[in-house]
């Protein structure tokens, strides 16, 4: 089993990361016959099949390390992962997911609506960072291959944790500078006003951010 991390964050949330060194036999082996894998049968390519299950596997593991139940997956219109039967039970309990070859994630909240993203490092960033930072963030930057993953990653976690109206987009959500470290915090607001904390990881092979609103 390559479960790379599972990691108590506070009280009501933890994330879990899977590295996927498995087969796609192997991992639909490993996931629980209470996991629907219908969705996945509809993925055309193999490296997004195992993604997907990775990312299943590791909400599978948290779901078992914080004792709470494994309730299927769905989708809102807006493409995020959430929970049903929980809401139906009127159970706080939030899921979000993420995922980049090899490594899948997911982070499960008792408390609050969360977003997880793993980035890994490329030069891209670099080239499109007009396209989702502001000036200010791009000068805090300074062309840093590391600082532009941290940025972006933190903002598609914030995106991911964001539940209102109306929805976002990347560009729109601005975070505050901040000193880089192996891991750390920053602070980043929306259009609608609202303010979140995102927390990072500098992994060697990616960066894994998380998000939650400051209520």
């Amino acid at each position: 089993m390559s479960l790379e991390a599972f990691v108590p964050v506070s009280t009501y949330q933890a994330y879990a990361i899977w590295h996927i060194t498995e087969s796609e036999e192997a991992l639909r082996n490993l996931l629980a016959t209470t996991i629907d894998i219908a969705p996945c049968n509809d993925i055309t390519h193999p490296t997004k099949r195992k993604e997907w299950l990775a990312t299943r596997l590791a909400y599978q593991q948290l779901c078992e390390k914080m004792d709470v139940p494994c309730h299927p997956i769905h989708k809102n219109s807006h493409g995020r992962p959430y929970l049903e039967a929980a809401l139906q039970a009127k159970q706080p309990l939030y899921i979000s997911l993420s995922h980049s070859f090899p490594f899948a994630g997911a982070i499960l909240s008792t408390d609050t609506p969360i977003g997880i993203d793993i980035e890994k490092f490329t030069d891209r960033l670099l080239r499109i960072q007009a396209k989702y930072l502001t000036p200010t963030e791009i000068i805090d930057c300074n062309a840093d291959i590391t600082k532009s993953c941290i940025y972006w990653s933190a903002k598609e976690a914030i995106y991911k944790a964001y539940i209102h109206s109306p929805s976002l987009t990347l560009s729109s959500i601005q975070l505050l500078p901040f000193i880089q470290a192996d891991t750390g915090a920053l602070q980043g607001y929306t259009p609608s006003g609202h303010q979140y904390s995102v927390y990072y990881t500098i992994q060697q092979d990616y960066v894994l951010t998380w998000s939650k609103e400051n209520c």
